[in-house]
């Protein structure tokens, strides 16, 4: 399966900062835990279907919201 680097660096940086800093110390912990064993793993960033559809939504309205100049109404 091959990975899609520039989809995972979008996703790395659309994280907040505690989201960020709880993967580091995740990892951190497991580097600890296995030593040298952790380069035979790789370490991704899980979504839901439902995650991914709201971020493509939003990136939709924000496309359209472009191109209108800007003004765009979202229903809630």
């Amino acid at each position: 399966m091959a990975v899609d680097r520039l989809a995972e660096q979008r996703r790395w940086a659309n994280l907040t900062p505690n989201v960020k800093r709880g993967l580091v110390g995740q990892k951190a912990a497991l580097e600890e835990e296995l030593g040298g064993r952790l380069a035979e793993f790789e370490l991704t960033l899980k979504t839901t279907e439902a995650q991914r559809r709201g971020r493509q939504a939003i990136g939709h309205l924000a496309a359209h919201s472009e191109e209108n100049g800007g003004f765009c109404i979202r229903a809630i």
